[in-house]
């Protein structure tokens, strides 16, 4: 994907689809591996607006799109949370994950790279991962369809306006709503290496996560390599 948009050769919400994948990177350089059939694996072209302090927010409206489609598949009773900076959350174990990458030229890009796990099985993940890690076929009890559940995330995705600023709003709140951290003490290791802990205490206007540490100061954190929970 990155090489058709440095090229030329692909526009904004160009999508490229994997059957499976052996050499997907996730942050801080994991990989990403999936069976073939099982999972949604894609990645779309997302154009930037000029105003790069709009940029933060498109992972957490990616999140949202993507949380939406679990939500719309899953029984009302079902959990569906997102956690920022990447992950969603069904039940309380991850059944998807998100990684926003920017080329620059031509024009600003983003490149959101999408896994949502959708047929796979207990038995297809590592032991060490079965109590930490979930499917819509383990939460559903049933097969689904992989093109479908595609379509729906595309139509949310392709909807996504970092400018419209009423538009952004009303997904900040429902986002708030299915808000995995919040209120939950938690590490934050920066880019720098640097680590915040505090109180997750939501998200700012531009997608920011707002950390309150125990002197009671907000930190506006842009982005981050790892969070995790503290005891």
């Amino acid at each position: 994907m990155r090489e058709g948009l440095l090229s030329g050769a692909f526009d904004a919400d160009h999508v490229v689809v994997a059957e499976h994948q052996t050499r997907g990177r996730g942050r801080r350089g994991d990989k990403w591996e999936a069976p073939a059939g099982k999972n949604l694996l894609f990645s779309v072209a997302h154009q930037l607006p000029a105003d790069q302090t709009r940029w933060p927010l498109l992972p957490l409206l990616a999140g949202e799109c993507v949380a939406r489609t679990c939500r719309s598949l899953l029984d009302a009773d079902d959990e569906v949370a997102i956690k920022w900076p990447n992950d969603i959350y069904i039940n309380g174990k991850k059944a998807a994950g998100i990684l926003v990458e920017t080329a620059l030229l031509p024009v600003p890009q983003a490149i959101i790279g999408i896994g949502i796990n959708v047929n796979l099985t207990l038995c297809d993940l590592p032991e060490e991962l079965r109590l930490q890690a979930t499917s819509l076929r383990n939460e559903l009890g049933c097969q689904s369809s992989i093109a479908y559940v595609l379509g729906l995330t595309l139509y949310h995705l392709l909807r996504i306006n970092l400018t419209a600023m009423e538009q952004v709003a009303t997904s900040l709140e429902w986002i708030r709503a299915h808000d995995w951290l919040r209120q939950k003490m938690i590490s934050v290791t920066l880019p720098c290496g640097a680590i915040r802990r505090g109180l997750a205490n939501g998200y700012g206007e531009n997608g920011e996560l707002l950390l309150q540490d125990s002197e009671s100061c907000t930190h506006h954190i842009v982005s981050a390599e790892k969070v995790i929970l503290l005891d």
